[in-house]
């Protein structure tokens, strides 16, 4: 484990996972056996990738970004790279897990960039019928197979895999919601857009500038993203910055003008007026009812 500039808790992936011919990294273990190994899984931290856990047996619960969520096997969790998260009820949930980055999860597209899985909002938790449940459990068994015994192309097999389990995800969720969009350019635009997003959570990130990365106008960029997802190019990064500053609030030891200097705020002011906007209080207020845990 690695501390990191905002003094939550970082597990890195230099150690513990292994490494494709790319550089894609990717590990699996039993869940139940990696909370015993590293008990301080079960308080808030983070990882610079991504994790999926497969629950056959069991309830419990996951903290993730502020919102707790019941568990009930058999399901699917999803934990992106970034999110503080928990498992404060975790002894009687049974199953396995799989970390690994993008690269890794999903082929790129043409641009280059490896999509985002999931639409906003996305999904935490997803809970999977009989039959759903069946297909994901094979595909962690075969994972489970070629982890063990080492194959050879084990990593390009363990790969294909993965992503057939997203693709199930995918549609098991999509089966939960009645008004999901169906795959478009005006889908895949916005997907590259949350993809860029990331990269840029800072308050000096334009719409404007992530457009013309993505050789489209702001105006039509901003449309787009209204029409799929509902809200404009400006206030999704507005969201995720202010998302960034509500787990500083509440999981790090810097203080408020730290904060705002660290996520591009030249004016301290004026980033607690932009926080009050958007999160109904003022940063010192969050920062009271959230104490450092």
């Amino acid at each position: 484990m690695a501390s990191s500039v905002r003094n939550i808790p970082l597990f890195d992936t230099l150690t513990t996972l292994e490494r494709d011919s790319e550089g894609n990294q990717f590990s699996f273990g039993d869940f139940g056996l990696n909370i015993r190994k590293v008990p301080s899984r079960t308080r808030l931290h983070r990882h610079d990738f991504a994790e999926m856990f497969f629950f056959e047996r069991g309830t419990g619960s996951h903290l993730n970004d502020f919102t707790e969520y019941e568990i009930s096997a058999p399901s699917l969790v999803f934990v992106d790279a970034g999110h503080v998260h928990a498992w404060p009820d975790a002894m009687n949930l049974h199953g396995n897990m799989l970390s690994c980055d993008a690269g890794f999860a999903l082929p790129p597209p043409a641009s280059g960039q490896a999509p985002v899985l999931f639409m906003p909002p996305a999904p935490v938790v997803i809970p999977l019928d009989a039959d759903k449940a069946a297909l994901v459990a094979q595909s962690f068994s075969r994972i489970r197979h070629e982890w063990e015994n080492r194959g050879e192309s084990w990593l390009q097999v363990a790969r294909a895999c993965v992503q057939v389990l997203l693709t199930d995800a995918r549609r098991a969720w999509a089966r939960r919601q009645t008004d999901a969009p169906a795959e478009t350019a005006a889908t895949r635009l916005c997907r590259e857009f949350l993809l860029l997003m990331e990269q840029h959570v800072n308050a000096a990130a334009r719409p404007a500038k992530i457009a013309a990365a993505l050789r489209v106008s702001a105006d039509h960029l901003s449309a787009t993203l209204r029409t799929v997802t509902g809200h404009t190019a400006q206030e999704h990064l507005l969201d995720r910055l202010m998302l960034e500053a509500r787990r500083l609030l509440a999981h790090s030891r810097m203080d408020i003008a730290e904060i705002a200097y660290h996520l591009g705020y030249s004016d301290v002011s004026y980033f607690g007026r932009a926080f009050r906007r958007r999160c109904g209080c003022s940063p010192g207020q969050f920062r009271s009812c959230h104490p450092e845990t």
